[in-house]
């Protein structure tokens, strides 16, 4: 989705970088809104999560109620982590740019990191598995940092 035009971006033609630095912020404003996306899936899971537990605490099942708030916890924190994570932005005037590579390096980790949400998606909707939950929770966690970590050498 292109942004429409306005009198600065046409100032802003007659300046060399300016085009590019233009596409990078709008790929920026496009990955933020999939992490959006899918801090929004993980909340909505957290949700279910919550819906499982109130329906086994009518049944007193006290252990799996625990084993859910853990998963619970751990959703919503993730959740966070997703939504206010750094995305690749540099200024127009900063010396360190943030090339076309590594923005789709970026959105890359965001694509495995929603993979992992699907799966999480499909063993929670259907019968959870706490172990294969767990390890998946792990592996979500590991792609959130390798992201992080990846963006973090921009600094």
């Amino acid at each position: 989705m292109k942004r429409k035009r306005n009198i600065f971006d046409r100032i802003g033609k007659l300046i060399p970088g300016y085009t590019g630095y233009a596409d990078r912020s709008d790929r920026r404003k496009k990955e933020k809104k999939f992490r959006v996306l899918i801090s929004s899936h993980l909340l909505d899971l957290e949700k279910k999560v919550t819906s499982l537990q109130t329906d086994i605490l009518d049944r007193s099942i006290t252990d799996e109620v625990k084993n859910l708030e853990k998963i619970r916890k751990k959703l919503n924190s993730l959740s966070n982590s997703i939504e206010y994570s750094k995305y690749g932005y540099t200024s127009f005037f900063s010396e360190e740019k943030i090339k076309d590579e590594e923005l789709d390096k970026i959105y890359n980790f965001d694509e495995k990191i929603f993979r992992n949400v699907k799966k999480l998606s499909t063993l929670i909707n259907n019968d959870i598995e706490y172990l294969l939950v767990k390890e998946i929770l792990v592996e979500l966690e590991s792609n959130i940092k390798d992201r992080e970590a990846y963006i973090n050498n921009f600094e």
